[in-house]
């Protein structure tokens, strides 16, 4: 979801949109409007299925150096953006990725990625139209057949005890005034639960480097009682004490789990924590 002026404007919630059949099959894809007179969802128009950029995750505007407003995207990391117009939020072809790949290439697989390296060698991470950002996965790929090196990417979440690790499913970010910095609230895939592990980090930029994270929450307290909690967000605007606790809520349900027994009166409901950002266990060194 995101908030922007129209062409007239007046200030209109807007959403990129998926219909599926169930959890597979994409069967339309497009733009939302939501008619506040209505109390409904308007479609503004649909894309191709297939296309291989588009809005995706939670949704945070950033003001780069030259006072130019963005909508960034969490990929998981906040590694898309597009401006903060309509015209640009609408046109799939103004999106750009973060990304070390060569401008206008995918990922296809690890023999035969496109990685973007300067005359000596380096990476160059930078903005680049219809082109995305690696996913967790592939950088993870990359990295274990020797074409990159962990310290190599902005995007290398890990335990800040004992430097596991940490790859990323879904997640949020936005600036917090108490700390200075973005926080990222974000959900491990594969971890002591499959989707239930709840960490917390913190950079300068929305671009990272994202290195160090704590977690905050688990949903696997008993081997045999693991549940998911996935698409964590923080919430801002329930931010208290100037950003030191903030407020975060994800799903929680036993579905990807493996955990036969749901949460009676919980099962697939929202769930809200809060978080003391003056806690000393946040320490990210």
């Amino acid at each position: 979801l995101v908030v922007i002026p129209d062409e007239s404007g007046r200030e209109r919630m807007v959403a990129f949109y998926d219909r599926r059949r169930g959890l597979g099959a994409v069967l339309e894809s497009g733009f939302v409007t939501y008619n506040d007179e209505k109390d409904l969802f308007e479609k503004i128009k649909e894309v191709p299925k297939d296309s291989p950029v588009y809005p995706t995750g939670q949704s945070l505007r950033v003001k780069d150096p030259n006072g130019n407003e963005y909508i960034y995207f969490t990929t998981p990391y906040p590694g898309l953006r597009v401006r903060a117009d309509w015209k640009s939020y609408l046109d799939l072809d103004a999106y750009e990725g973060y990304t070390c790949l060569k401008a206008g290439t995918r990922y296809g697989d690890k023999d035969k990625v496109h990685l973007d390296r300067d005359t000596n060698g380096k990476l160059v991470w930078a903005w680049k139209k219809n082109t995305l950002a690696l996913n967790p996965k592939d950088q993870q790929d990359l990295i274990a057949a020797g074409k990159m090196r962990p310290d190599e990417s902005p995007f290398r979440l890990q335990d800040a005890d004992g430097g596991k690790p940490v790859l990323l499913n879904g997640a949020s970010c936005y600036w917090n005034e108490y700390r200075k910095r973005y926080i990222m609230i974000c959900v491990e895939f594969m971890g002591a639960s499959m989707l239930g592990e709840i960490w917390y980090s913190e950079a300068d930029r929305p671009e990272g480097p994202w290195i160090n994270a704590r977690k905050i929450i688990t949903h696997a307290n008993k081997k045999d009682d693991a549940h998911d909690f996935y698409n964590p967000t923080q919430h801002p605007f329930f931010d208290r004490d100037g950003g030191r606790i903030i407020y975060l809520e994800g799903t929680y349900v036993n579905t990807f789990s493996g955990n036969p027994h749901s949460t009676p009166y919980y099962e697939y409901n929202q769930i809200m924590y809060r978080l003391d950002l003056a806690d000393p266990r946040l320490r990210m060194d």
